[in-house]
């Protein structure tokens, strides 16, 4: 019933020309942040689940069906990231492009449905979706194309250069004490990239709290673990963290940012920096 409202809606709203000034719709903050950087100023990106929410369980309103059946293209990631938004496409029968990032890229094993999508926590990869992107937008305004190309090669150096710096940072941290608890399975391609390991005691996710059972199991597991620090992420429930602290003795190291930006961390390199920083301050020590 709630879809069909919603489509109802949707069909109350003349679809504008793809000639009228173009607006890119992408799922999540940091993809936003991905495709503005690159992005010409005769686009607009604007994404669909706002900083601070879960686009794992985002639902899509009237209002982003509405966008989303005006967009010429919408980038997501794929790998079930964003289960909602193949849904929400097929329901308005978007008649435009829909780029998935992670199509063509390795995936790790992971995660609720079998790949972990969260790719863009290996700067490497991140490059290659920039990639991606800048050939789609070329398509898009191909009057803009000298622009995007400038700024593509610009941002692909930017990235190098910060995967250069992480990796500094990070030889910081001693091999004994390259080991971390974490919320979710979602930094496989932090450990592919920089060699910190990280556990995700089964049982423990952002997309549900977990009952009374799945703490003292998750307890269980992680006095195995032998990791130096548990960190919080910034979309996940930060009393089970510390309730697993005091019980195992583990440091609470801070919090990560993962599946979205922060105010701290407005951007995809603000964000890598700011977790490497975190990483550092309590593994290092």
């Amino acid at each position: 019933m709630k879809l069909l409202l919603q489509l109802l809606i949707v069909a109350l709203f003349p679809v504008l020309s793809f000639a009228e000034p173009k607006t890119v719709i992408v799922s999540f903050s940091v993809l936003e942040n991905l495709v503005q950087e690159i992005a010409p100023a005769s686009l607009t990106v604007k994404t669909l689940v706002p900083s601070g929410r879960d686009a794992h369980q985002y639902e899509a309103t009237a209002q982003d069906l509405v966008r989303l059946k005006k967009a010429p293209v919408v980038f997501s990631i794929g790998a079930s990231f964003e289960p909602w938004l193949a849904k929400a496409l097929r329901a308005i029968k978007y008649p435009g492009t829909h780029i998935v990032l992670t199509k063509g890229l390795r995936l790790l094993p992971g995660g609720h449905h079998g790949w972990d999508p969260h790719v863009w926590l290996n700067p490497e990869l991140t490059k290659e979706m920039i990639k991606t992107i800048s050939k789609e937008l070329q398509e898009i305004v191909p009057e803009d194309k000298a622009e995007i190309q400038t700024k593509e090669k610009a941002y692909l150096a930017q990235l190098d250069s910060l995967h250069r710096e992480l990796k500094e940072s990070l030889a910081k941290i001693p091999p004994d004490r390259r080991r971390a608890v974490v919320s979710h399975e979602a930094f496989g391609y932090f450990t592919q990239a920089y060699g910190i390991e990280f556990v995700a005691p089964q049982g423990w996710s952002t997309e549900s709290e977990p009952t009374a059972n799945d703490v003292a199991r998750i307890i269980r597991d992680v006095k195995t673990k032998k990791a130096k620090a548990i960190f919080s992420e910034n979309l996940a429930d930060r009393k089970t963290v510390e309730q697993i602290a005091q019980e195992t003795g583990l440091k609470v190291g801070g919090v990560l940012s993962v599946d979205s930006l922060t105010s701290k961390a407005p951007s995809y390199t603000a964000m890598m920096r700011e977790n490497v920083r975190v990483l550092v301050e309590a593994l290092s020590q």
